[in-house]
């Protein structure tokens, strides 16, 4: 179930990012605007880019942004079965963030392109397809902001999550989307 719990986590925070880096800041804005904000702001231009870019390109990022997470995994005493499953947690949070831009990089390949067993995994819904991840490129690209395995979509949207996000984050930080 840890794993699990990781997997839907990885979800969730895809979509923050994911909604974070398309509605606030710029392409300047200190340590996240060049490698962050750009490459979101980008796809939505140039949505089959990201088809192009290496191994490297498409998951270093997010590698990078799974060292606290690991980090934070090996402080966890596992002494106990809440330790033990802690620990899980942040690991498979962790390998599942690691593995997010490849799963969207596979959501906009052609079919021929994307190897067989991810192809099985988008037909059951483990991994993001093609059919869920294009509704987030229909303009105003407003909703559908997860993109690990998508799971999360449709009940964010539902409760009006993004929107509230916004108004929350106006009336913190007094900054507009």
């Amino acid at each position: 179930s840890a794993l699990l719990v990781g997997y839907i986590l990885a979800d969730f925070f895809s979509g923050l990012v994911h909604w974070g880096c398309d509605r606030f800041g710029t392409e300047q804005t200190r340590f996240v605007g060049e490698n962050f904000i750009k490459p979101f702001r980008h796809h939505h231009v140039d949505p089959k880019a990201i088809t192009h870019h290496d191994f490297i390109e498409t998951n270093g990022n997010n590698s990078l942004v799974t060292l606290p997470m690991m980090g934070m995994a090996w402080l966890v005493p596992l002494s106990s079965s809440l330790g033990i499953f802690t620990f899980t947690c942040f690991t498979s949070l962790a390998f599942w963030i690691f593995l997010t831009n490849q799963f969207h990089k596979w959501s906009h390949q052609k079919k021929s392109e994307v190897p067989w067993v991810i192809k099985k995994l988008q037909v059951v819904k483990i991994v993001m397809s093609v059919e869920h991840h294009q509704v987030h490129h229909k303009a105003p690209h407003d909703c559908y902001y997860c993109i690990t395995s998508g799971w999360l979509n449709r009940p964010l949207d539902a409760i009006k999550f993004w929107s509230k996000a916004e108004a929350l984050v106006e009336i913190i930080f007094d900054a507009k989307p």
